[in-house]
């Protein structure tokens, strides 16, 4: 009886303790990334989430903050920037959860632009972007059909299969000669149906690899900089066969912190942010060259 009288006094003690406290801050994030020739319509803003909730992006999203954005441009013959506009961005869950500017501004090269948001709270996040000059190709690999393991007979071997070139000198002294590459395969199945004569047959083509899946096997595009302005073909940054976009970005100073951000780091480093005031992220600005290429299997 004893022994049932203290199994209850203990089950009455720990209910009666004060729960574990429990203190989270969350953190306001910006993602916001403005493409030379594009509308402004990447601003994502959301709050951190505890680990002990289930995570739902609803939940994290900051819909009701008031976001501007100021446009400058460039005056040569001042050597300075000379304000043109200011527009205010509009949260548009239809966009991905994203704010958008519907006032049709196309972002422009060589220009300034500042970001101010307001938050729910009355703090603020402040930023700003100098975009970047153009790019040229000078070599494209799009310009022919790119074979895996190599065909040194029908195809070039050559270790410069990729060749671009900044329009002005600008350019590479805002990137310090180092860009951003982006592979991305546009259809993971219907392998066949670009083929010459089309095989509907053939769908799935993933190249196998050797190591163990991990969060980046299923991921159709891959990143890396290179510091330089041409390039030959790496192999393992292929995932599939197929038809596949090849993307160069001439980025801003801030572009380059979020991208050693995503590939060199495993948690968030604040020194990378570009953001001043009550939030850590990115607000960032680059310059795109596309094309697209077919990779073709050698072998069955």
């Amino acid at each position: 009886m004893k022994k049932y009288s203290l199994i209850i006094f203990l089950i009455l003690l720990i209910s009666c303790e004060d729960p574990v406290p429990y203190d989270y801050t969350p953190e306001n994030i910006l993602q916001a990334f403005l493409i030379v020739g594009d509308p402004i319509e990447d601003i994502l803003l959301f709050k951190s989430q505890p680990i002990n909730k289930t995570f739902e992006i609803e939940n994290a999203v900051i819909d009701n903050a008031e976001i501007t954005i100021k446009y400058s441009a460039f005056d040569l013959a001042q050597l300075d920037f000379t304000f043109q506009e200011e527009f205010r961005l509009e949260y548009r869950k239809d966009k991905g959860l994203k704010y958008v500017d519907n006032s049709g501004h196309i972002v422009q090269k060589l220009s300034r632009y500042e970001i101010l948001i307001k938050l729910p709270d009355n703090s603020t996040i402040e930023a700003m972007t100098i975009t970047p000059d153009s790019l040229i190709w000078k070599d494209a690999i799009a310009a022919n059909n790119v074979q895996y393991p190599i065909d040194s007979i029908n195809f070039s071997t050559s270790d410069e299969l990729l060749i671009w070139e900044p329009v002005s000198a600008l350019t590479s002294a805002q990137t310090n000669g180092y860009y951003h590459l982006q592979v991305k395969n546009l259809d993971t199945t219907e392998y066949g149906i670009y083929l010459d004569p089309p095989d509907p047959e053939k769908m799935n083509r993933r190249i196998t690899r050797d190591h163990r899946p991990d969060w980046r096997y299923n991921e159709t595009s891959s990143s890396n900089y290179i510091p330089s302005t041409n390039t030959s073909v790496v192999w393992n940054i292929f995932k599939w066969y197929g038809r596949h976009e090849i993307t160069i970005y001439s980025m801003d100073f801030n572009w380059s912190r979020a991208l050693l951000q995503q590939l060199a780091s495993s948690a968030y480093d604040p020194l990378l942010s570009s953001l001043e005031g009550n939030g850590i992220g990115t607000f960032a600005s680059a310059c795109a060259i596309r094309d697209t290429f077919f990779l073709v299997k050698n072998q069955e």
